[in-house]
This record gives structure tokens, sequence and C-alpha cells, in this order.
């Protein structure tokens, strides 16, 4: 008694179909180039912004967390402090973050002469960047 997909097929004039079980991408994904070039900045900006920190350290894992939205391990110290005291949302990076970028790429081009067109394009890109950046 339910919808029969196959019955629905021969009235329409299908006899016959194929399905993909598994599929191996062979070619270069030119759409995964923005992912790639995304993550190649997010491992310098990593290193740039943390540069003098021990790498075990709570601090690199905080900075990490607010600025690029890489949490830190679920049973480190720091981890277990933000969890206890409600503060866990600060690892969240939000739209508000991406926002401050935009405010922020604002601020320093409206004090340098160049068109309020060209402006408004590159914070939008610097928007959109640090928005890949950040895994979306």
């Amino acid at each position: 008694g339910l919808f029969s997909e196959i019955e629905l097929w021969e009235r329409q004039g299908i006899f016959g179909g194929v399905w993909i079980n598994e599929s191996e991408l062979e070619s270069v994904d030119w759409g995964s180039a923005p992912y790639r070039w995304a993550e190649y900045l997010r491992e310098k900006l990593s290193i740039l912004i943390t540069h003098g920190l021990p790498v075990e350290s709570s601090g690199r894992d905080v900075i990490m967390a607010m600025v690029l939205g890489e949490k830190p391990p679920r049973d480190s110290a720091i981890s277990m402090a933000f969890r206890e005291s409600g503060a866990m949302h600060v690892f969240a990076v939000s739209g508000l973050h991406v926002t401050l970028v935009g405010v922020i790429c604002w601020m320093v081009l409206m004090h340098l002469p160049i068109p309020r067109r060209v402006g408004v394009f590159l914070v939008i890109l610097a928007m959109l960047g640090y928005a890949l950046i950040t895994g979306l």
C-alpha cells in the first residue's frame, strides 16, 4: 500500500536507471581552491598570532579560539574553566566577529585616499576572507 517509485517511473516510460554507490574524484577540484587557500592562510595566521607562546599554553588556546574559532581540547584546563563558568560561547566565532573585522577594516580605509566603492569592496572581501578562514 506504499507509494511505488518504480511503478511511477514505468508510467513515465522509464525502464532502467543507474545508481552510483561510490565515486572518486580523479582530477583537480577547482571548487575547493578557496577552501585550500583559506586553510593555508589559517595556518599562517595561527603561527603569526601565537608567535612566542608555548604550544601547550592556555593563553595560546584562548587566542586561537577567539580569533580563529579553533576550540581547545575538551579535557584541557582552560576548556573546563570556561565550561564551568558558562562562558564557553566565547570560543565560537560568530557574525559579530565578522562584523568587527569589517568595522576595523572600514575604520582603517576611511583614512586612506581611496574611493568609497573600492573601500566597500575591500571591506566585503576582508569579511568574506575572515569567514572562510574561520571555517564559515
